[in-house]
């Protein structure tokens, strides 16, 4: 019987140790549950998830304001019946492998037209399967507002500065041949004879010559012609930009090409001769005394296999496009001039418009393409144009 009583006591106390402890793992869970919800009703951001088929299964107080729906509305609703268009992007591939993010129209419940920046990841269980999904979502309409704006705004100083360059070169051979015609005009009081009537006479017309190739240069500049877009091999075009070259290649100045026969890109043809053109014309007049420019073509490397197209990055991007390399071997261009060379009207040329190497940026740019400048004072300049390659080359 004491044998009996001492186990009986130990027992109980053990029980009592035990019921202790669970009382206090049901105090920390109970404390864990009311921080987590706390937490999650406390975000700034919609937060919600759903099980593998797409059914809602918790909503937060700030999913509830943005969409205007109370969570007991959406419980077991498909995702893309509370927000279009979210199932294609939180449960896209890609969301297995990390999160992925994206912009997307919505229509509160009050028909307000808002912009969701939206992001989706994987819901894992305790033991790393996968168990539905995360879906985090705030309302970016003041910011996508904002950001027009702050476009709109630099279109108009952008504008404004157009203007006002324009205006400065205009004014200067306007002032010319209006110095011209007043010595023609009081030709008798100013004693002028019939040699320098001519020459007045050259000036102004030169004047105006220029005036009619810097308003041409402008609206090609401004008001490019639509691309039409095909196939183009790049060879053929590059030969034309040589012969053409040929015809009026300064002396001491040689030119080469090295491109690849199936190398094609989609491009307009006219509009890239004539973005190759200028930039084989700015390369020879950086070499006052003589040297080489070098027209090379190459396709880059091909994309990896199975790439996710919701994973791509710059680097594939990259790879579906031919770049046409321009070198030479001129005196390059200073660090403080390559920051502003594609502003228009900004040249370093006694005789230039400065939208020569502008119009070759509004080309590259409509036609999906990239430009870069490459250059060393004293060793040349290169110049980098990506184009799209055309599918049936890619």
């Amino acid at each position: 019987m004491l044998l009996v009583a001492l186990l009986g006591t130990a027992l109980a106390r053990e029980l009592r140790i035990a019921g202790e402890r669970l009382q206090e793992s049901a105090t920390s869970l109970a404390r864990l549950r009311d921080l987590h919800e706390r937490t999650v009703g406390s975000l700034t951001s919609g937060l919600l998830t759903t099980d593998l088929d797409g059914r809602i299964r918790s909503f937060n107080p700030e999913a509830e304001r943005i969409t205007g729906l109370a969570a007991r509305e959406v419980y077991g609703r498909d995702l893309d019946e509370v927000l279009p268009g979210a199932r294609a992007i939180a449960m896209a591939p890609a969301a297995s492998r990390g999160r992925v993010r994206a912009r997307m129209p919505f229509r509160d419940r009050a028909g307000q037209e808002r912009r969701l920046g939206l992001s989706g990841s994987i819901l894992r269980s305790a033991d790393g399967a996968p168990d539905g999904h995360v879906v985090i979502f705030q309302d970016v309409s003041d910011v996508v507002r904002m950001e027009a704006e702050l476009r709109r705004s630099e279109r108009l100083a952008a504008t404004g500065q157009l203007a006002a360059n324009m205006a400065h070169e205009i004014r200067n051979p306007l002032a010319a041949i209006s110095g011209s015609l007043e010595m023609l005009r009081d030709e008798p009081a100013r004693g002028v004879d019939g040699g320098q009537r001519r020459r007045l006479f050259d000036i102004a017309l030169r004047e105006v010559e220029r005036l009619d190739h810097l308003i041409a240069d402008f609206l090609e500049y401004a008001r490019p012609a639509a691309a039409e877009p095909a196939p183009v091999l790049v060879g053929p075009v590059v030969e034309d930009v040589v012969k053409m070259f040929e015809a009026s290649r300064p002396a001491g100045v040689a030119l080469s090409m090295a491109v690849p026969a199936d190398c094609t890109v989609l491009a307009d043809s006219r509009q890239l001769r004539q973005a190759l053109w200028n930039l084989v014309l700015n390369a020879a007049q950086a070499m006052p005394a003589g040297g080489s420019i070098r027209v090379e073509a190459r396709r880059l490397a091909e994309p990896p296999q199975g790439v996710d197209p919701q994973r791509r990055n710059a680097r594939d991007e990259e790879a579906r496009c031919v770049e046409i390399a321009i070198a030479d071997t001129g005196v390059g261009i200073p660090p403080e001039v390559l920051e502003r060379v594609f502003e228009p009207f900004f040249t370093t040329k006694r005789a230039g418009s400065g939208l020569g190497l502008p119009t070759v940026h509004r080309i590259v740019e409509n036609h999906g393409g990239s430009l870069a400048l490459e250059s060393r004072t004293g060793a040349g300049t290169t110049v980098r144009v990506r184009l799209p390659a055309a599918r049936d080359a890619a």
